[in-house]
């Protein structure tokens, strides 16, 4: 019976285990998905107007 009592207990504190590891790792990845959500509404991509379609010709005489 001693050893049953002890085979419940491990069980018991590996399903207490694995049920804080779950927990920590939703939470890691709710706290990831925020500063996504955060850093995708900060930084929108705009048109590059650097790059334009019509050619300037570039003159290096002085």
């Amino acid at each position: 019976m001693r050893r049953l009592g002890l085979l419940r207990a491990m069980f018991t504190l590996i399903k207490l285990i694995v049920s804080i590891l779950f927990y920590v790792s939703k939470l890691c990845f709710k706290i990831f998905q925020l500063f996504k959500k955060t850093n995708e509404a900060k930084y929108t991509p705009t048109v590059d107007n650097s790059k334009s379609l019509v050619l300037v010709p570039i003159n290096n005489e002085l």
